[in-house]
């Protein structure tokens, strides 16, 4: 296989999604593109969820169902981008060794007990529906592989759990926005909140596996 192919089945799927997204979001609402595109690039940072970035887009004037579905497409593609990596993630080190030792606990136990086949679908959904730190699509495409399953049942189950958790946070924002504008304090109260609350859980896995390290 050459290079190129190499890299159309490594990269393709997820840059198709990421440029199509872009290009939808242009097309429908071209007055808020360059208000978009920072906010859909800052989301594939770590420190960056979607408890930060879709509360900004709606203060920005971005609607709620636009950034509910493009927000989804980018776990989409950071979820396709993991699957079809698969590989190279195990050759991290110490990461890919976990990874796999991991993977053989649970092989071993979904040879004991078949039924955990028939809830993986439904558990990848609701594990990612949940809008919280650590939840998210990266960490499902990770569980997807770990479980062996399908990539087209796998990417469909964070595909639907990214939209159900996106838009309810997105309308959720909608609805307090209104009370956000007449008491903006408290706004700037929530919105530091709920960042110190990601640095806080990202420094505490940062220093928890310094310390796993040093043990």
């Amino acid at each position: 296989m050459s290079l190129f192919q190499q890299l159309n089945k490594r990269l393709g799927p997820s840059l198709f999604i990421t440029v199509a997204t872009l290009g939808l979001v242009f097309l429908i609402a071209p007055e808020k593109f360059l208000v978009f595109v920072p906010l859909f690039f800052l989301y594939y940072l770590p420190l960056l969820g979607k408890d930060t970035i879709i509360p900004t887009a709606i203060v920005l004037g971005i609607s709620p169902l636009m950034i509910a579905i493009t927000i989804a497409a980018a776990d989409v593609s950071i979820a396709v981008f993991i699957i079809k990596n698969w590989d190279v993630v195990l050759r991290i080190p110490k990461f890919g060794k976990f990874l796999t030792k991991f993977g053989g606990k649970i092989e071993a136990y979904r040879i004991r007990w078949p039924w955990m086949r028939e809830f993986a679908f439904t558990g990848l959904l609701l594990l990612t529906a949940v809008p919280f730190r650590g939840l998210g699509s990266f960490e499902g495409a990770i569980v997807s592989k770990i479980l062996n399953m399908k990539e087209w049942r796998a990417i469909n189950a964070i595909a639907i759990g990214s939209l159900i958790s996106a838009t309810a946070l997105a309308y959720s924002s909608k609805a307090i926005l209104p009370a956000l504008r007449k008491y903006p304090m408290v706004g700037a109260i929530i919105l530091f909140s709920v960042f110190l609350l990601g640095y806080g859980i990202y420094w505490h896995k940062k220093h928890k596996n310094k310390l796993k390290k040093t043990l």
